[in-house]
């Protein structure tokens, strides 16, 4: 597992410099073609990203493996809710 994090991280960061210099270059040239070019490689990093730990996705899943709740409990994903533990609580009222 520590080398997928590592590899993931290695993505992560050479996305990061390339958007980094290609700004730069974009703040001194304003080619906004050349800028462009790169936004795709937004969903490649958004994407390397997402894997990574953080997010919630330690939380949600040790409240889905210490709880009895379905595996669909922990659906919709943070991204539209809180934390878990804000829904257990919401859903316990």
């Amino acid at each position: 597992m520590g080398r997928i994090l590592a590899f993931l991280y290695d993505i992560q960061t050479s996305i990061h410099d390339t958007f980094a210099d290609r700004i730069a270059s974009f703040a001194q040239s304003h080619d906004w073609a050349a800028l462009l070019a790169i936004l795709p490689l937004g969903v490649v990093f958004g994407l390397a990203h997402a894997m990574t730990p953080g997010h919630s996705k330690s939380v949600l899943a040790s409240y889905l493996v210490g709880s009895n709740e379905s595996r669909w409990r922990g659906w919709p994903p943070p991204a539209f809710s809180p934390s878990p533990i804000s829904r257990q609580q919401s859903s316990s009222r």
